[in-house]
């Protein structure tokens, strides 16, 4: 399998959008997920699986994450408590 050039570029900008529909920056050519600094294009940290269900293993990301104690919603839950009077 050949290596996307995400890798070895030095802006990751080129290759990454963020993506509406997990929220998190992924590359247009190998799918890969990513934390990027938005001034820089750094690669932050690389993820290994998303709630979206993508998964570095190509196994079920979103499975993956629950297997391993994971919720999203507590963690929403968290955060919206700070902003939102329920």
């Amino acid at each position: 399998m050949t290596r996307c050039g995400h890798w070895d570029a030095t802006d990751a900008r080129e290759f990454f959008h963020i993506s509406h529909y997990c929220g998190t920056w992924t590359c247009d050519v190998c799918n890969h997920h990513a934390h990027i600094n938005q001034q820089t294009g750094k690669i932050n940290q690389n993820l290994a699986r998303c709630w979206c269900g993508w998964s570095e293993s190509g196994m079920d990301g979103r499975k993956e994450l629950e297997d391993t104690g994971e919720n999203c919603e507590d963690d929403f839950e968290s955060w919206a408590s700070r902003y939102y009077d329920y």
